[in-house]
């Protein structure tokens, strides 16, 4: 008998990346002067690249300001995953996973690595 198979992508399927995507946000504004972004503003720039999210962010920043912007986003989230830091699960994801285990369901997980680092 051949058991069924679910494969998940990680990143905004299992896991919720708008924790760390947020943190990241803060922690860079706040390195460079910049006002803390409220989490509603960072939820809409999930998605886009990381320059243009940021610009979305601080449209008023200059080349040289927003380069920087992006390289603080960039140390923060480095530095996050060197710490182990663990995004949060959406939820229901952990009963989902185990009912389809509990059912049979081969599982996998499928996901990408982004060449230049952060997105």
């Amino acid at each position: 008998m051949t058991h069924p198979l679910a494969v998940f992508d990680i990143d905004g399927t299992l896991v919720d990346s708008r924790a760390s995507i947020f943190r990241a946000a803060t922690e860079a504004a706040r390195d460079l002067g910049l006002p803390e972004p409220e989490y509603d503003r960072v939820r809409r720039i999930v998605g886009l690249s990381l320059h243009h999210a940021l610009h979305t962010l601080e449209p008023t920043l200059t080349d040289a300001e927003l380069a920087d912007f992006v390289a603080a986003f960039q140390a923060s989230f480095r530095r996050m995953h060197e710490e182990a830091f663990q995004e949060p699960l959406y939820p229901g994801v952990m009963d989902t996973l185990r009912r389809l285990h509990r059912d049979g369901w081969r599982l996998a997980l499928a996901t990408g690595q982004n060449r230049r680092g952060v997105a």
